[in-house]
């Protein structure tokens, strides 16, 4: 299980982490199901963000802000999370999608601008 420590004004406290995971395979054909509806509900409901330095490049290409999110449930994730879950999910660990079926805050389908498309998409997927 993955923790980070968040410091807020002097306060330490560990936080989960939730699909902050590393990729090392091209991107396979996209999935929007259940798992992919309940974190996107999650991440539009995030609490706060935090911007770092640098970008987030995906083994597929697709690249992101470095922008760590603090869900509603105290988990941390990022802004690549949603786009993790849709095009590597063969790479999501079980335990990770237990976190994601224990989410409580309804289900939304991702935009485009959420998945982080990959630079050569095949639009005539699923």
């Amino acid at each position: 299980m993955f923790r980070e420590v968040c410091e807020e004004e002097g306060n330490r406290e560990r936080r989960e982490h939730l699909l902050l995971i590393r990729t090392s395979k091209p991107a396979t054909r996209p999935i929007v199901d259940f798992y992919t509806e309940r974190l996107t509900a999650a991440v539009r409901k995030a609490i706060s963000q935090l911007r770092s330095k640098g970008t987030i490049v995906c083994s597929c290409g697709a690249t992101s802000p470095n922008i760590r999110l603090l869900l509603p449930n105290g988990m941390v994730a990022d802004v690549h999370c949603i786009h993790r879950m849709v095009f590597h999910r063969n790479e999501v660990p079980h335990s990770e999608l237990d976190k994601i079926n224990s989410l409580r805050f309804g289900e939304e389908k991702p935009t485009d601008s959420e998945l982080i498309l990959p630079p050569t998409t095949n639009r005539g997927w699923g």
